[in-house]
């Protein structure tokens, strides 16, 4: 999981706000250890003047790494699991966010104490790592943070089940790392959130993950091992990414038979999807009843999408067409090679004939940017750039990326591009050194 940066916590105070009276400031400017850290060790509150009225009056930030640090700065030994328990039961105010990813919480027991505290104080954040792991993954109680103020809940390394959950009615976000659950513990949980916009599954192993969200608009499943994906009822889903890879072999009764060939990606009811990502090398993608590996049809409401291929298989190829001839409106295109250039590479590139297919397709008349990612100098990779930049009258850039240093990569590319004559007079050509990371596909605009 990819943890947000720590918020900044109870030892952060701002000076010049104390200086004033001004207990409503949020930003921050110094740093307090010194004054109010032996405090937060001793007593789990701020006693020290005038720190102690800003504390009080401010939304409690709670990170154990800060609460650690305190406890360093006194002599002797300092039980910070308690000094915790003693700053939420202390501050007189909600909690904004709680934060545990740097303490060895040994069972359930203590963060449900915690965590029926935080329900009275409004909890709105809660980040939890558990420290134990591999040697222990611990049940998270995750019932007993049924409220009506949760907004985010970040979690990994924990077991999950039997969720029971009545008044999440602003949870919105959801990140899930390496968590141990069922296929049904997860479709309750998410079944649950009725408010959930974005969620995040990440190192999940198991048999299939299903997805039942009205209100979803974003998921992101990463460095999974699945067999399926099921989204359903995603009227509001608009951003898919699926890093997921099939489950290495399937065993029966009969013992173990070979590999499963892909990942079934399946979403359904999806009528304003706009951004999704695939590896068509792992995955076969069935978006609201068109299967892609032997169809198309409209996908009116896609803008932007990514493609993880491997151009030396012609069934990832027609893949790639059809998707060319489903997204009717599509702006943005990303190709990720996850091959080598191959010996019949060359005679491949005549015979597949990027020109004729992808003339007069309203994916090409309508696209913006394209971009080759991890780019190999091969022909088919060429073939495509030279017809979406000949045949596409909308295009602003076109970018070849390599994932490595040399310049002379490029050289056979810049001397072919410029030989087509351009459908877009304002199309850009740009070659960039050094691989940008997949994950920039959320963070990115549209």
């Amino acid at each position: 999981m990819a943890l947000p940066k720590g918020p900044r916590s109870v030892l952060h105070i701002e000076e010049s706000s104390v200086d004033r009276g001004d207990t409503s400031a949020v930003s921050v400017q110094i740093n307090a250890y010194d004054v109010v850290g032996p405090d937060l060790a001793r007593y789990g509150c701020i006693l020290s003047n005038p720190w102690r009225i800003f504390w009080e009056h401010q939304p409690l930030v709670l990170h154990d790494t800060e609460v650690l640090l305190a406890a360093r700065s006194v002599r002797g030994r300092v039980n910070f699991l308690q000094r915790i328990t003693a700053l939420l039961q202390k501050h007189p105010g909600p909690v904004r966010n709680f934060r545990i990813d740097s303490s060895l919480v040994e069972n359930a027991e203590q963060l449900e104490e915690w965590f029926e505290m935080l329900k009275v104080k409004k909890i709105q954040e809660v980040v939890f790592v558990n420290c134990r792991w591999p040697f222990d993954m611990v049940d998270f109680p995750i019932n007993s943070l049924d409220c009506e103020s949760l907004e985010q809940i970040r979690l990994c390394f924990v077991k999950i089940s039997n969720s029971c959950l009545n008044y999440v009615n602003n949870l919105t976000t959801m990140d899930l790392a390496c968590c141990s659950m069922t296929t049904l513990d997860l479709y309750a949980l998410v079944y649950q959130c009725k408010s959930l916009r974005e969620l995040k599954i990440g190192i999940y192993e198991g048999n299939v993950i299903r997805i039942d969200s009205a209100s979803l608009e974003s998921l992101h499943v990463w460095q999974s091992t699945i067999r399926k994906l099921a989204v359903q009822n995603a009227a509001k889903l608009q951003k898919i990414l699926v890093e997921a890879d099939p489950q290495k072999t399937v065993v029966v009764a009969a013992g173990p038979k070979k590999p499963s060939p892909c990942v079934g990606v399946w979403i359904a009811d999806a009528p304003i999807l706009t951004d999704a990502c695939f590896n068509i090398s792992t995955q076969s993608v069935t978006i609201n009843n068109i299967s892609t590996m032997t169809d198309n049809g409209p996908l009116s409401s896609l803008r932007k999408l990514m493609l993880h291929i491997s151009l030396q298989v012609k069934k990832e190829k027609k893949v790639l067409e059809n998707f060319m001839k489903s997204c009717l409106r599509l702006r943005e295109l990303t190709l990720w090679r996850e091959d080598e250039v191959y010996v019949d590479e060359h005679s491949d590139a005549l015979n597949d004939d990027w020109l004729a297919k992808l003339r007069n397709l309203s994916s090409i008349l309508n696209l913006q940017l394209l971009t080759l990612k991890d780019y190999k100098g091969g022909d088919i990779e060429l073939a495509i750039a030279s017809a979406v930049l000949e045949y596409a009258p909308s295009l602003h850039e076109l970018t070849l990326e390599t994932n490595g240093n040399d310049e002379e990569i490029f050289t056979g590319a810049k001397a072919k591009l410029r030989e087509v004559t351009q459908a877009s007079a304002n199309a850009s050509v740009k070659y960039i050194i050094g691989l940008r990371d997949c994950n920039s596909f959320f963070s990115d605009g549209g």
